[in-house]
């Protein structure tokens, strides 16, 4: 995944822009995909949830949240990170607590 900013264009604080992120959406939160669409309004999807629309991007749900704090990636690694079965189970509003993950056996 990209994470590092160095590597992107400067963007306009407070200015809404469509494409494909990579965002926390709540602190020590997992960093989940997300894309904001404007079609005919403004809306956005988290982890292929919709959350809303609006035809004002500052109204619409966490557009602005997503294209100031998110990190911009591809259209093709949104796709391959909405095709993984971890990402399905998700949950991009709650905090992580990573004392309490599973360990993984290798």
């Amino acid at each position: 995944m990209t994470s590092s900013r160095r590597h992107e264009p400067p963007r306009l604080p407070d200015t809404p822009e469509e494409g494909y992120y990579l965002v926390r959406m709540v602190a020590k939160g997992p960093r989940v995909p997300a894309m904001v669409n404007c079609g005919f309004r403004w809306r956005a999807s988290v982890c292929g949830m919709w959350l809303g629309a609006d035809f004002d991007p500052f109204k619409a749900p966490y557009v602005m949240h997503i294209c100031n704090y998110g990190t911009r990636i591809t259209e093709a690694e949104y796709e391959r990170l909405m095709s993984d079965p971890r990402v399905s189970t998700l949950d991009p509003f709650t905090p992580v607590d990573v004392r309490t993950l599973p360990v993984e056996e290798f």
